[in-house]
């Protein structure tokens, strides 16, 4: 990469609002820092959801950075109170960055409408990867009674749509 892409990459990333939620100060600063570093602009660090709610109201907010457990609002509990929102900000991208591994948990978390998620300890390569996939492949939004949150499908060849269809057909 050229560093004049270097550069018109970095001055797109310093107009990325990314919102840092963890009650752990030190693992909320090693966070806030690897943004720094990838360019990032503003990166607000909230210690609680309590005060992660009040900057996201606040905020123009574009990305949510949030870890599992905390007290007293947990960040499943972050995440429905996000998508519940009633503009446009319930469709914030939300990265899960917790120690929660177990695919119970990971479903979870999916089925309140997490985004992306990783699971602690994390690199910056990973933690950029996760960033990289809410940019570069958004997935839509649903709305339903049932669920408010990014599409669950990830993998539209999986799906197949009129490929699929055709597959069929000649299998007949």
């Amino acid at each position: 990469m050229s560093s004049q892409t270097a550069s018109r990459n970095k001055l797109r990333l310093n107009k990325v609002n990314i919102l840092v939620i963890d009650d752990d100060k030190a693992i909320a600063n090693l966070i806030r820092n690897v943004l720094k570093n990838l360019g990032f602009g503003g990166i607000f660090v909230a210690h609680d959801a309590e005060e992660g709610i009040k900057i996201v109201e606040k905020s123009p907010i574009d990305l949510i950075i949030t870890d599992w457990e905390m007290e007293p609002i947990n960040g499943i509990e972050l995440t429905k109170r996000v998508r519940a929102l009633d503009n446009i900000k319930r469709f914030t991208p939300i990265i899960m960055l917790t120690g929660h591994g177990e695919k119970s948990e990971i479903e979870m978390a999916r089925d309140c409408g997490i985004t992306e998620y990783l699971i602690k300890p994390f690199t910056a390569k990973s933690l950029c990867s996760r960033i990289s996939t809410v940019v570069e492949m958004p997935r839509s939004f649903v709305v339903s009674k049932a669920y408010k949150g990014p599409s669950r499908r990830r993998r539209v060849e999986n799906f197949g749509g009129e490929e699929r269809r055709k597959r069929r057909a000649t299998q007949k």
